[in-house]
């Protein structure tokens, strides 16, 4: 029928109510959600503010944060922490004695630790296109991507441009400054 009529929405919703009022908690979650991924944008928001859909939701989501997953992030943390700290004081020391000695822009830090600090963006980059991948596959981007989705995207993607400046020792100094600030403030958060 048409999706602009009145009554056949009002009839939609009062099916998707009902069905939503069957919901038992043993239910799948998953044939849950395929069932719902069928459904017009306009049902399934509607669907999203009922409380069962929301709970198989937050199981769903909350399943995926393991032990292991959360161990991996704690220790990728740590190395960041740690690894970004040496590297960033190692690269503004190498750009000052460029300038000091030579008077040149040569002051690339280019050492193991900075190859641990690529994998470990790559890690964070990875982690958060997998955690946006699967709220696109349920539709459900707007409701799961928060501020704090994008805080730790952009927490990696400032971790590989500092990464790259200190691999490479390119850039402006004030400006790599600014980014090695602005990159550990991220991190902490």
């Amino acid at each position: 029928s048409d999706p602009d009529d009145a009554e056949a929405r009002r009839n939609a919703a009062a099916c998707v109510d009902a069905y939503c009022s069957q919901i038992t908690p043993d239910a799948d979650a998953m044939s849950i959600f395929n069932e719902i991924a069928a459904f017009p944008p306009w049902l399934t928001h509607r669907l999203m503010r009922h409380r069962p859909i929301q709970r198989k939701l937050d199981t769903m989501v909350a399943q995926s944060y393991n032990a292991e997953v959360l161990v991996a992030d704690l220790a990728v943390y740590i190395m960041i922490v740690v690894v970004y700290y040496i590297q960033a004081i190692a690269s503004l020391d190498a750009r000052e004695a460029a300038l000091e000695v030579q008077n040149t822009k040569d002051a690339r830090v280019a050492n193991y630790r900075t190859y641990i600090l690529y994998v470990c963006s790559a890690y964070l980059l990875v982690r958060q296109m997998t955690k946006i991948y699967r709220c696109m596959k349920l539709k459900l981007l707007v409701r799961y991507v928060s501020m704090w989705t994008l805080i730790d995207l952009s927490n990696a993607a400032l971790l590989l441009a500092s990464s790259i400046h200190i691999h490479l020792g390119t850039g402006d100094d004030d400006k790599v400054k600014t980014l090695y600030i602005t990159t550990a403030f991220t991190v902490f958060l």
